[in-house]
């Protein structure tokens, strides 16, 4: 059975790190991304490291993508909340300043 990861923010750094690593120890990856053309480039990227992976549009911050990226994954194993770390440093210094 090949485990299905989902990682939020995944079509660049540490998200996309993930995402190469995980993949390479065979998990089915899904790129979670706000911009589809991006997440779509990482996986190029993926494949051609030989990693199966698939584009998901998502974005963290709003319901609706939510919902829309949880009905494309069906039986999702893993999740990985990569996307929401920047959003939470954005606050943060909102807040300070």
């Amino acid at each position: 059975m090949t485990i299905k990861t989902l990682i939020t923010g995944a079509d660049r750094g540490m998200g996309y790190e993930l995402a190469l690593e995980l993949g390479l120890k065979g998990q089915s990856i899904y790129v979670g991304s706000r911009n589809l053309a991006r997440g779509q480039a990482a996986v190029a990227q993926l494949e051609a490291a030989g990693v199966q992976a698939q584009a998901v549009q998502l974005d963290v911050t709003d319901h609706e993508s939510i919902v829309a990226a949880k009905t494309s994954i069906a039986n999702l194993d893993i999740l990985i909340n990569n996307a929401v770390l920047p959003l939470i440093m954005r606050l943060s210094r909102q807040n300070y300043h």
